[in-house]
């Protein structure tokens, strides 16, 4: 069942339980997912303001984007699920299978490479935050910064399981790959960790300008 389609409640109930998905690969996921959801409510409130109709065209062009964003990283939250689950099924194939060690290696890095595009994702979101503060309602300035929040949250969550994953594969033939995308990613994070503060920074003298 897609994350998608379950309530909050259910949702929660089954981050909760004790199985192995959904756990930190859906939370990542879900948390850009609310991201892009509360940007979206801050645009389509600027949308048709007076004050704002410079900025029209630009914020119709955020709003598609972040609808297509949001969309994106549910499907993503799912695909982690599926790569975990992969994952768990390679760690219980027995020791002398002449097959465990390559499905092993390749599970692995199936299971690093979707976090590794979450947090490319999620730092793609928020540049397009970014552009945000200046072409929006003060009135929401807060609801943006928590958005820039929950965006750089997204990023250091994915980071942690590229890491785990990555540690995976130090003796395997994919470790060239795998420490080319840790390299990556690590540089991902950071600029999405500074972004997020930039923007809270912007909106938080958005809204004093306008106190």
């Amino acid at each position: 069942m897609s994350l998608a389609t379950r309530t909050v409640q259910q949702l929660l109930d089954d981050l909760s339980a004790r199985t192995p998905t959904p756990g930190g690969g859906a939370v990542a996921g879900l948390a850009a997912a609310m991201a892009a959801s509360l940007a979206l409510m801050v645009v389509r409130y600027s949308i048709g303001k007076k004050q704002l109709a410079q900025h029209e065209e630009s914020l119709r062009q955020a709003e598609e984007s972040l609808k297509d964003l949001r969309a994106l990283f549910v499907s993503l939250a799912d695909e982690d699920a599926v790569a975990y689950a992969t994952l768990s099924d390679a760690m219980k194939i027995n020791a002398d299978d002449p097959t465990q060690e390559e499905r092993m290696a390749g599970a692995a890095f199936g299971a690093m490479n979707v976090p590794a595009r979450l947090l490319d994702v999620s730092h793609e979101l928020l540049v397009l935050l970014a552009q945000l503060p200046a072409r929006t309602s003060h009135r929401l300035a807060s609801d943006l910064a928590i958005a820039a929040s929950l965006g750089g949250v997204a990023a250091e969550a994915a980071i942690e399981n590229v890491l785990v994953n990555a540690s995976l594969l130090a003796e395997s033939s994919h470790v060239a790959e795998a420490d080319a995308i840790t390299s990556s990613s690590r540089d991902a994070c950071r600029r999405a960790v500074t972004l997020a503060r930039e923007i809270r920074d912007a909106c938080a003298t958005q809204a004093d300008s306008s106190s």
